[in-house]
């Protein structure tokens, strides 16, 4: 028999049980827009996250979607801190009340609520420097919308 490692066991028990939480979520929520929001264009905010050391640390974070089809989006994430810039790509899913969403990219995700202008986002990050974060995103002007 072989077993999975265990931080690839504790990633898939967490990712199972956000889901689960984001379904609830959005079954219990009014009913939303007849059609997934708009999520298209350039989204920022800034934000302080824990370390695993102890310490907190300050980031600016920017979701940028390129496409939607549907409820289903592509993008990437870009986030500043210590004046060093990183980027991940995203692929994700607008909820069933069409203003609930899930991204997700290589080391963990992004869940949270959405209008035409802004967007309520909680990050969890798995695996080496495990954190969590709360940040509230604006749409930027230029973004064309």
């Amino acid at each position: 028999m072989t077993l999975m490692p265990r931080s690839r066991v504790s990633r898939g028990v967490l990712a199972v049980s956000a889901a689960a939480l984001t379904l609830g979520v959005t079954a219990c929520a009014p009913s939303g827009p007849s059609e997934p929001v708009d999520m298209i264009g350039t989204w920022t905010g800034e934000y302080t996250y824990p370390l695993p050391d102890g310490t907190v640390a300050t980031a600016t974070e920017t979701i940028v979607i390129e496409r939607q089809e549907g409820a289903s989006v592509w993008g990437y994430e870009e986030w500043t801190s210590n004046g060093q810039t990183d980027r991940d790509e995203l692929v994700g899913q607008i909820g069933l009340g069409f203003t609930t969403f899930v991204l997700t990219e290589e080391e963990g995700f992004f869940s949270g609520v959405v209008n035409d202008d802004r967007m309520a986002v909680r990050y969890i990050r798995l695996g080496e420097g495990n954190t969590t974060f709360e940040v509230e995103l604006t749409r930027n002007s230029a973004s064309g919308d």
